[in-house]
């Protein structure tokens, strides 16, 4: 690979990571008015759409953070009434996430606000560019899912 792909390639990882770091900026103030940082938002968004009462420990993988960053997290949605931990029946060791009912007017605002960014940010983009999107992002994850793969087998 000559300098300039290299250079091309490092560009794009960085452009990557810097917006995906200004999406994220920019949810934490949309959600600031309902209490929620773009972190515990993305909680109740994955518990809302993913299934209420996963394992912490599968949450914490879903959701894209340590465990101990996860408990954090948690502490304060529970605090505010959002959610619940209940004891794993199958793991008494493991717990379970469940929304509260309070979360449900919560996650209705949460929902609206990230609906809404979406739209606002990726308006004026094809059908066509969003496909060739995805087409990269499958192949960026593939790669990493072989790289993983291949490092677990070492």
């Amino acid at each position: 690979m000559d300098s300039q792909a290299n250079d091309l390639i490092d560009s794009f990882a960085a452009r990557l990571a810097e917006t995906a770091h200004r999406w994220r900026n920019t949810l934490d103030v949309r959600l600031g008015p309902l209490g929620l940082s773009q972190a515990r938002g993305l909680i109740l968004h994955y518990l809302a759409n993913h299934g209420d009462g996963l394992k912490q420990n599968v949450l914490a993988d879903i959701v894209g953070i340590r465990g101990s960053t996860l408990v954090r997290q948690l502490d304060r949605l529970e605090a505010d009434g959002l959610v619940e931990r209940h004891s794993d029946p199958d793991d008494r060791r493991a717990k379970t996430i469940h929304l509260a009912e309070k979360a449900a007017p919560v996650i209705t605002e949460l929902e609206r606000h990230i609906r809404e960014l979406r739209r606002e940010l990726l308006s004026g983009l094809t059908e066509e560019q969003l496909g060739i999107c995805f087409d990269v992002f499958d192949h960026v994850q593939s790669r990493i899912d072989t790289n993983n793969e291949k490092e677990t087998k070492e």
